[in-house]
């Protein structure tokens, strides 16, 4: 099957799976509350058959019309039911119909789990990226405006230095999220393309000049899109490692255009790993797994060496002519 066509369907199939599933809530939702309202006509009904002394004129009424209402209420929510049932039937045929055209079996619900796994890691780091940068900072602007706002009255020169002040933290602000932003969908990636969007990466990783960097960028082009950008993801990971966990003082980069295969290299001479089985599964070592998934998904080979106080290296092999 064209691999574009299976992209396709495995993302109707995501959207179809999700909205069962929300829907499965919700009729859980609505049954929970036919049940009580029936309970709740019950225990009126019965209380009105057994003790009908308690009900005077007035109160006899309003319990008629709390027995109505409930049995509206159920009537509605019971139609509601009914059509919610039909689109679970046709949500469930469809899924079915997709699962045998993709050949469904045990190594599926990994690979789309795996998926699940990225979304969801890659919406934890911007959410903490957000918090620990521009959330806290905008905190702060808060406290400087009020600040702003008492010398505006008693001293207008602290005011506008403070002013300026603000204007330079609220710049700050924009970069950050212009950076989160970038790593979201590197503009860059979409109007120059891969080797551009590489420069960019090796920029903003030493923009403190940390490491002596080494880089040698081909101009890589593939039809597919989605193939490249899976790299750009790897070797946002494998650099973000390295920042994060390596204490490095240099880094290579290489990425080179081998016939129809993009390779690409990474190398630090940092800390390094004890690369044991057990160790690999600690979550620390998440980011690993995931740039290995990655790469599989998209056909291509990676292998990662590295031993404790040798540095780490990344070799990556993706095909660019069979997607």
């Amino acid at each position: 099957m064209d691999q574009d066509l299976n992209a396709i369907l495995w993302e109707l199939l995501e959207e179809d799976r999700s909205e069962l599933s929300d829907l499965n809530g919700t009729l859980y939702e609505k049954t929970l509350i036919v049940k009580e309202e029936k309970r709740k006509i019950s225990r009126l009904e019965k209380i009105r058959s057994e003790e009908p002394e308690m009900f005077y004129p007035r109160t006899d009424s309003l319990s008629r019309e709390e027995i109505e209402k409930s049995k509206l209420t159920i009537r509605d929510l019971e139609h509601e039911i009914d059509c919610f049932q039909e689109r679970k039937n046709l949500l469930e045929k469809r899924i079915s119909k997709m699962e045998t055209i993709l050949s469904w079996d045990q190594s599926c619900p990994s690979s789309f789990q795996n998926i699940f796994i990225f979304q969801e890691e890659e919406r934890k780091r911007i959410a903490g990226d957000l918090h620990d940068t521009s959330l806290q900072s905008l905190v702060h602007l808060i406290h400087q405006i009020e600040l702003c706002r008492m010398y505006v009255e008693e001293d207008a020169v602290k005011a506008k230095l403070e002013l300026s002040v603000l204007t330079n933290d609220l710049q700050k602000i924009i970069d950050e999220i212009r950076d989160i932003i970038f790593n979201l969908r590197p503009m860059t990636f979409d109007d120059l393309g891969l080797k551009t969007s590489f420069e960019r990466l090796l920029e903003n990783m030493n923009k403190n000049q940390t490491y002596e960097m080494i880089s040698e960028i081909d101009d890589v082009s593939c039809e597919n899109n989605l193939t490249l950008l899976a790299a750009y993801r790897v070797v946002q990971e494998g650099l973000n490692n390295i920042i994060k966990h390596a204490q490095a003082t240099r880094v290579v980069f290489r990425c080179k255009k081998h016939d129809d295969l993009c390779v690409i290299d990474i190398e630090d001479n940092g800390r390094g790993f004890c690369q044991k089985p057990e160790q690999d599964r600690k979550e620390r070592h998440f980011g690993l797994s995931s740039m290995k998934e990655r790469i599989k998904m998209i056909n291509g080979r990676i292998d990662i060496l590295s031993s404790e106080g040798n540095g780490t290296k990344i070799h990556m092999e993706i095909p660019l002519a069979t997607v």
